[in-house]
């Protein structure tokens, strides 16, 4: 069982020659990799806040609005906005280019990459700790990319779709 699991994880992140789904399983894998990195970031630069995990701000918002300490009311709901208004961007994106997986790919990932390495420019030209209103900036150019890169990740069928989510066509 374990050994057929391995074979899986290899499989996915090292393709042979001819892999059903191409390139995709290895950069899904970078793609995870790094809103994890940026999730710390933001938990920990940006103030109790992620920018991918909006599971995670509402549970802060949850923390903020029953007073706790070190939780932000407009950081949370700020995070949980762009993120939607990211998801219908991803949703643009889908219809411009959906018909070709690469392409929207390529168009997602290529926007993304400017506002990644604009984001820690912004924070490293800026006070320590980061002042409110480019804190939120942040958190808008971060949460924002993350939501049309979630909503992109929803449309890749790699077999497993329908199941996960069953609302979508």
């Amino acid at each position: 069982m374990l050994n057929g699991f391995l074979t899986e994880v290899r499989d996915a992140v090292l393709p042979g020659r001819d892999p059903k789904h191409g390139p995709l399983p290895p950069l899904l894998v970078v793609m995870t990799m790094v809103t994890g990195l940026v999730d710390a970031f933001s938990y920990l630069v940006l103030g109790h806040v992620f920018v991918a995990n909006m599971a995670g701000n509402v549970v802060f918002l949850a923390f903020a609005l029953a007073g706790a300490q070190g939780f932000s009311i407009p950081a949370s709901l700020l995070a949980l906005g762009a993120f939607a208004v990211g998801a219908l961007a991803g949703g643009t994106l889908k219809t411009r280019f959906g018909g070709h997986r690469g392409r929207l790919l390529s168009a997602t990932t290529a926007a993304q990459t400017v506002l990644f390495i604009a984001a820690p420019v912004i924070a490293a030209v800026t006070a320590n700790p980061v002042p409110t209103g480019y804190r939120y900036g942040l958190i808008v150019l971060l949460t924002f990319s993350l939501g049309a890169q979630n909503y992109e990740w929803m449309f890749w069928d790699m077999g497993y779709r329908k199941e996960t989510w069953p609302a979508f066509p």
